[in-house]
């Protein structure tokens, strides 16, 4: 894993998720690689949203390991990365970030693989067993196109003009619904130790 592979003992633990490691490296990481992330300090609780973003990939991450495993290639290792940089506002920023994060390459392709993994795990689970109807659809159509196209004095476009671009918005959403179904259970289920500071910070956002 990520976080105990690279965790020293320097390192201060975060927490434990049934038995795995994430350090305050892994968080330092995780807000490096944050491209919507601006270089001023940002507000007091950014580290614990951090983390209980990282407790979720590790539950995930934990899930993916019990199915056969995920082949990820090194060329998709270098594409995640390219599409990663390319979120930033320049690759010297990205470059920055990570050094000043003290993230080194083969940590940095560790947790983009990792990352992966997550992701086609999601797939599997998840959006394989979706299905989307016509109905909905058609539904979809009228309230997010023609709707908006009326009120804005246009001339909504054809249903089958973007019909594959509703179909993936519905799917979407139904991933995302399902998924914070499973978290909100998996979390309820695993052994997680938050340790101080981080567990007084979650307290008070709760």
């Amino acid at each position: 894993r990520v976080g105990s592979q690279t965790f020293r003992l320097v390192d201060r633990i975060a927490a434990v998720v049934n038995g795995d490691v994430i350090s305050e490296s892994d968080i330092r990481w995780y807000l490096a690689l944050d491209p919507e992330l601006a270089d001023h300090p940002g507000p007091p609780d950014r580290d614990v949203r951090a983390l209980q973003q990282l407790i979720d990939q590790r539950l995930l991450d934990q899930e993916a390991e019990k199915l056969p495993a995920i082949e990820i290639s090194d060329a998709d290792v270098q594409d995640y990365l390219r599409q990663l940089i390319a979120r930033f506002p320049s690759e010297s920023v990205f470059r920055r970030r990570i050094e000043e994060a003290g993230l080194d390459s083969e940590t940095l392709r560790e947790i983009a693989r990792h990352r992966l993994e997550i992701l086609r795990f999601i797939d599997f689970r998840f959006r394989s067993f979706v299905f989307v109807s016509d109905q909905e659809i058609q539904s979809a159509y009228q309230q997010k196109v023609v709707a908006v196209a009326r009120a804005r004095g246009q001339e909504p476009p054809a249903l089958e003009q973007v019909r594959t671009l509703l179909e993936k918005i519905i799917s979407d959403e139904k991933v995302t619904s399902e998924l914070i179904a499973w978290l909100d259970e998996a979390r309820r289920t695993a052994e997680i130790i938050v340790h101080e500071p981080y567990r007084s910070m979650l307290t008070k956002r709760e």
